[in-house]
């Protein structure tokens, strides 16, 4: 059983342990989640909390590259999904209030938005 630190702040500008937001893209429509972040072994993790119908992946390993940009891109195996096959990645940047927005991108095709909020 790996090590859990439950609800670790994400190491970005006003980082938190929990955002809340929406993503969407034209292949699977607009999902609002509770994005829980938490460090395993090293790794940062997000686990998604839907408000509404579940969205494309429920769990996302996430890149910190810095303070200001984040990539978060679906686990995969294991995924409670409509096309766990199909990999969702989420390129941000981080505002000064901590919210990140950006591109989604799913199979590698862009044209979805996503905005998450520190709470």
């Amino acid at each position: 059983v790996p090590h859990l630190e439950r609800r670790s702040a994400l190491p970005v500008r006003r980082g938190a342990p929990v955002y809340i937001g929406r993503f969407e893209h034209p292949a699977f429509g607009c999902a609002r989640a509770r994005l829980i972040v938490s460090r395993v072994e090293g790794q940062w993790l997000g686990e998604w909390e839907f408000t509404g119908p579940a969205g494309p992946c429920r769990r996302m390993i996430i890149e910190p590259h810095d303070k200001r940009h984040v990539t978060l891109r679906s686990a995969g195996e294991g995924d409670v999904a409509r096309d766990s096959a199909t990999p969702i990645e989420l390129r941000g940047r981080v505002a000064k209030n901590g919210t990140i927005v950006g591109e989604v991108l799913h199979g590698g095709g862009g044209g979805g938005y996503f905005q998450l909020r520190p709470v």
